[in-house]
């Protein structure tokens, strides 16, 4: 890759502690976070209530419960 596409690419990243800002205009999440059940509970809720029906979202889980 060359140094101008990598710098163009690290230009496009952007990051917030803003769960809703980071959802604006996702068309699927992946959740990725630990496989604590009442964790994960709390974050579906979260992402749910700040995004609309037709987005999809993705656990990402060891398959350990």
């Amino acid at each position: 890759m060359a140094a101008a596409d990598a710098d163009s690419g690290r230009g496009r990243i952007t990051y917030t502690k803003d769960l809703g800002e980071a959802l604006q205009g996702a068309d699927f999440v992946l959740e990725t976070v630990p496989e604590q059940k009442e964790l994960k509970q709390q974050v579906f809720q979260d992402i749910e209530s700040k995004v609309g029906d037709d987005v999809i979202l993705l656990p990402l889980g060891s398959g350990e419960n």
